[in-house]
């Protein structure tokens, strides 16, 4: 009798301990995720800031950012880059979410399912003689002789842009062009091996100076071969502020008139 008991304290002694290492291990991991919910995101305010001025040569501020670790969700609010002269906003962004999924780790691959962006907001002038007020940025973005980058590897299950908006501001004319409820959706993209040949179907929608403008497409992107459709479609586009930009030298030169156009381009190309 005294063998089943030492039997059974010794299996109740390792059941306690490993009831114990589960304990702590639960523990360590709410630890971890308290750490980073309550550290990270007054850190990498801190870091998007500093970085993101450093990059651009602006001034870019952030109001909140807010992580939880244990979702792999992060939000963005209040993201705003300064004008070329520090007086105002070049472009400003009401928040940004992001969703990354747990199958990242396992594709070794950023698998998103859902990217956000709400209001962003974006004023460019155009100051004549083909100059524009961020032709620092493109400078310094868009730098030559770079080879060209592999295909980067990712998967993206939903994007949506609500409530863009776009002033385009002509100093030599002395006239604003605005696009209002910029609206984007992309239900899918991927450029992983096994999901290349899946359809896209991206919409965008806004408002051109008042008048309603609709695009739709079909595109592989990242297909064997590329292939892709794509429709835009407007009711009655006001063509009256863009007849200061009718060449001069034509013998016809209108003074007001409506558009209506719905057509369709089909694209093609080899891998």
């Amino acid at each position: 009798s005294a063998v089943p008991a030492l039997a059974t304290s010794a299996w109740r002694a390792r059941l306690l301990r490993g009831a114990r290492f589960t304990a702590w291990s639960v523990a360590s991991l709410l630890l971890l995720w308290l750490l980073a919910w309550a550290g990270l995101p007054p850190l990498l305010k801190w870091q998007l800031e500093r970085q993101a001025s450093a990059a651009l040569g602006r001034s870019i501020s952030v109001e909140r950012v807010d992580l939880k670790p244990w979702s792999l969700e992060l939000e963005l609010k209040g993201l705003r880059i300064a004008d070329a002269q520090g007086q105002g906003e070049q472009f400003s962004l009401g928040r940004f979410y992001v969703d990354l999924d747990w199958r990242s780790l396992l594709r070794l691959a950023p698998v998103l399912d859902a990217v956000e962006f709400d209001q962003p907001q974006l004023k460019l002038r155009h100051l004549g003689k083909g100059q524009y007020d961020i032709d620092d940025l493109l400078e310094r973005l868009l730098k030559p002789d770079q080879p060209p980058s592999a295909l980067p590897r990712f998967a993206l299950f939903h994007l949506q842009l609500h409530g863009g908006a776009i002033d385009f501001i002509d100093e030599p004319l002395g006239r604003t062009q605005q696009i209002r409820q910029l609206t984007l959706d992309l239900p899918f993209l991927s450029s992983l091996e096994q999901q290349r040949e899946e359809k896209i179907e991206p919409s965008l929608n806004f408002l051109l100076n008042g008048d309603p403008v609709d695009a739709k497409a079909m595109l592989l992107p990242f297909a064997q071969a590329r292939q892709g459709e794509a429709r835009l479609r407007s009711t009655a586009l006001d063509l009256k502020p863009w007849l200061p930009y009718w060449p001069a030298k034509l013998p016809l030169r209108p003074t007001r008139g409506q558009l209506a156009f719905d057509c369709g381009i089909r694209l093609s190309a080899a891998g």
